[in-house]
């Protein structure tokens, strides 16, 4: 599982806005499953806290296991 940042939300602080939540490589279950089961969304504040409860939700799904290509999960905040 790759998860992938914008870099300018990691070098900004805590409150830049999440513009986009991307999943690519899914082959099991669909976006929705997963947006269902983290708590960032579009348009909200970024914070790094809740983005690392998020991607210890999502590996806890094992959706991402056996996929063959890497998937992965794009966050962009400006």
């Amino acid at each position: 599982l790759l998860i992938a940042f914008n870099s300018r939300a990691l070098a900004q602080e805590r409150g830049e806005l999440i513009r986009e939540i991307r999943f690519q490589g899914l082959r099991r279950v669909g976006p929705d499953y997963l947006l269902a089961r983290i708590e960032s969304r579009e348009g909200a504040p970024f914070d790094p806290d809740v983005m690392s409860a998020d991607v210890k939700r999502l590996y806890a799904t094992e959706a991402f296991e056996g996929q063959g290509e890497e998937p992965a999960v794009r966050v962009r905040a400006e």
